[in-house]
C-alpha cells in the first residue's frame, strides 16, 4: 500500500519550481518591468505632439501617420508618433 508523505511532496514541488524559475528570464530593471505601450489614442497623440485635432487629421491625410482601427477606436503606432515628435523637435529648435 502507498503512503502519502505531505512533506516529501511539498519538497519535490519546491525543487521543481526552483528549477523552472531559474530557467526563466526576468526583467533586470524597473523600466523593463513596465508594460510597453505600442499604440496611442487620438487624444494621447494630440497631447504627446501638442497638436490640435485638425492638425492630427492633416498628418493622416498627408500620409505622415497611419491610423489603426480597433472596433470604434482609432489608434496610432507609437513608433510613428516618435518619428513625428522628432521632426517637431527639430523644427521647434531651429534645425
Amino acid at each position: 500500500m502507498f503512503t502519502f508523505n505531505e512533506d516529501a511532496f511539498k519538497q519535490a514541488i519546491r525543487e521543481v519550481l526552483i528549477e523552472v524559475f531559474q530557467d526563466l528570464e526576468f526583467p533586470k530593471t524597473a523600466s523593463e518591468t513596465q508594460r510597453k505601450v505600442e499604440f496611442l489614442s487620438v487624444k494621447e497623440v494630440e497631447k504627446t505632439l501638442k497638436i490640435s485635432h485638425s492638425t492630427l487629421y492633416a498628418l493622416i491625410r498627408a500620409g505622415k501617420l497611419t491610423p489603426v482601427k480597433l472596433g470604434r477606436r482609432t489608434l496610432f503606432n507609437i513608433k510613428d508618433i516618435e518619428k513625428i515628435g522628432e521632426v517637431n523637435d527639430d523644427v521647434n529648435s531651429g534645425h
